[in-house]
């Protein structure tokens, strides 16, 4: 397996924001096998599981989804996410090479 998380995976999560990603086949799965949570919740994470070709579609149809939430679910649903959000954050602080290499069997450079 390769996986190779960006700086634009970085930033929602030391920001406290959710995040839909399109990238690599189940990348979802292997920021999960870190300890990061994702937002099944919410909305459908199945479009991880696609070739990259075919999330874009996926991704569409969330944010569309999404955009027609009003302000107050909006609040709603990030209050109710707060707990995945921090634990995404205090992931994010903790996370070494030494914890690519254990879970992927490489060190990341």
């Amino acid at each position: 397996t390769v996986f190779f998380p960006s700086e634009k995976m970085w930033r929602p999560l030391l920001l406290n924001t959710p995040f839909i990603v399109q990238g690599p086949q189940n990348y979802l799965e292997n920021l999960q096998k870190l300890g990061f949570r994702s937002f099944d919740k919410w909305w459908n994470e199945g479009y991880s599981e696609d070739p990259v070709e075919f999330q874009v579609l996926e991704i569409k149809k969330i944010i569309r989804e999404i955009s027609d939430w009003s302000d107050r679910k909006v609040q709603r649903v990030y209050n109710d996410m707060k707990p995945i959000l921090d634990n995404n954050f205090e992931c994010m602080k903790n996370l070494t090479d030494k914890k690519f290499k254990q879970v992927f069997g490489y060190n990341n450079e």
